[in-house]
């Protein structure tokens, strides 16, 4: 009897644990569910200079990616002759930690790549559509969802930029190689020249770590080079003369 007893408390203590662990995980989650910290963060300005102190005083440490994941460890305002600036201490991925601008940053977020044309709303709300709208390979940071909505912050192809504005859900992937190749693409396409552009597009194509992209096919086909038949040789004009009978 004794036993059972003690069985029925270990198993009271057990729910009231997993209970308590999901109550906290909700609480620390306001992301709706996309698993986002508080220290997460995501850098929005390409090639944003990681320095080893936070203000002018810093001395250059690497320069970060445009979608690339950071972790947030420290803060700190640096005053200024046109006022107080943040900086945020960072982490990246492998270890290495400096001091990033607030501007060139997105903090409790995560990086995310454009799968189809999306549409910018004020609101989560389906009246709220905006002039912006995103194109496929857009990188945007994702702070939060709401039904089928997310809260976004990046640059749409014609330069405008989205100040947590709001896209489907659906319009946009995760997945780290999706984003990946979004960044690579970004950078394709600054290249000058269209020959110099497609040769950086082929490698993206070619690196089998990208293989499992959903974005590999289409960039397949677009560097796909078409075979050009060879044109037929025009018919040479007989200039003999007729030998007179």
């Amino acid at each position: 009897m004794e036993n059972k007893k003690w069985i029925i408390v270990v198993l009271v203590l057990a729910i009231a644990g997993v209970a308590t662990y999901f109550a906290v995980t909700s609480l620390q989650d306001k992301s709706g569910g996309l698993g986002i910290g508080p220290k997460d963060a995501v850098c929005i300005v390409d090639g944003a200079a990681l320095k080893d102190a936070p203000g002018k005083e810093g001395s250059y440490v690497a320069s970060l990616q445009l979608g690339e994941k950071l972790k947030c460890t420290d803060e700190k305002e640096i005053e200024t002759q046109n006022g107080s600036k943040k900086y945020y201490q960072v982490e990246l991925e492998g270890g290495k930690s400096g001091w990033v601008k607030e501007s060139s940053i997105i903090t409790a977020a995560k990086p995310a790549a454009i799968v189809a044309s999306a549409p910018v709303y004020g609101r989560p709300d389906l009246v709220t559509i905006t002039s912006k709208a995103f194109s496929p390979l857009d990188i945007v940071a994702v702070k939060q969802r709401k039904g089928d909505f997310v809260e976004v912050y990046g640059k749409t192809k014609d330069g405008k930029k989205v100040k947590g504005g709001w896209v489907k859900y659906d319009a946009l992937t995760f997945e780290d190689v999706d984003v990946a190749v979004a960044i690579y693409v970004a950078k394709a396409n600054k290249k000058m020249g269209n020959e110099a552009r497609m040769a950086a597009l082929k490698e993206i194509v070619e690196n089998p770590d990208f293989s499992s992209s959903r974005f590999i096919a289409e960039l397949t086909a677009l560097t796909s080079e078409v075979p050009v038949e060879p044109a037929e040789p025009a018919e040479t004009p007989d200039t003999t003369m007729a030998t007179a009978e």
